[in-house]
């Protein structure tokens, strides 16, 4: 989204008069309008998930000890186990607790570590594009060169193609 929003501006940025010249102010507004709006609400829904993660961290870390105890006092009152199997029912807790506690604390990192991973891969794809854009279009030249035809063969792109926009 930020992507698009940046090569509206660019668009925009690089063709003034002509955006002046047909009165194209009110349009080139709406897209950009558009766009930003776009970008914004993909940061409102981060902030919320954000919002959810931290407000669950929270509830979790004040209310967490108590749980094994809650679920263990009516057996305890009746009963049925002691205080030292309650006591050992906590550490298992606590057990289980920590071994989630890494996946709980690492969601964010993760999502941005993955984010850039994919962004790399991006930026690769793009890089292996031009380069065999390069290579078709010399292929071509040496081929009209061979045959003494000046210019490229129909069914070969005068300059090579810009790469597809993906979802960034």
């Amino acid at each position: 989204m930020k992507a698009h929003f940046r090569a509206s501006l660019i668009s925009v940025n690089s063709q003034p008069e002509q955006i002046s010249l047909t009165n194209g102010e009110e349009q080139e507004k709406k897209v950009l309008k558009d766009k930003f709006d776009d970008v914004i609400d993909v940061k409102k829904r981060v902030i919320n998930k954000n919002m959810q993660i931290r407000t669950w961290n929270s509830i979790h870390g004040n209310i967490g000890s108590y749980v094994p105890f809650i679920l263990a006092a009516p057996q305890y009152f009746a009963g049925i186990i002691t205080f030292g199997q309650v006591s050992q029912a906590m550490g298992i807790f606590r057990t289980v607790e920590g071994s989630f506690e890494f996946v709980k604390n690492m969601i964010v990192p993760f999502t941005n570590f993955k984010a850039g991973l994919d962004r790399t891969a991006q930026m690769i794809d793009a890089i292996d594009l031009a380069r065999y854009e390069e290579l078709e279009r010399r292929y071509y030249m040496r081929e009209a060169e061979k045959t003494g035809q000046g210019g490229q063969p129909a069914h070969a792109s005068p300059a090579p193609a810009a790469p597809t926009p993906s979802n960034a």
